[in-house]
């Protein structure tokens, strides 16, 4: 669903790159205690969030559309 917003808005050419935020926005939570759970440690969880949320905003929304989806692919890279 927001993948399909986020690509619309893009083809109308109002913003190509809402798609990395809004995701974030959706599923930041559930990644940043993903994190958390996999390092064992909040702050470095944190740290690992931020750099991550650097990345995808970075790469913008083409990185995120392919499939198989939009929260597999920022799992992906949270475990990269």
């Amino acid at each position: 669903m927001l993948a399909r917003a986020a690509h619309a808005l893009a083809r109308e050419g109002k913003q190509p790159d809402a798609l990395p935020v809004r995701a974030l926005r959706h599923y930041g939570e559930g990644l940043r205690q993903y994190l958390v759970v996999r390092v064992g440690d909040p702050d470095r969880g944190a740290a690992l969030f931020e750099q991550l949320r650097q990345q995808i905003s970075a790469r913008g929304a083409d990185a995120l559309q392919a499939a198989p989806g939009l929260r597999a692919r920022l799992y992906e890279h949270a475990r990269r």
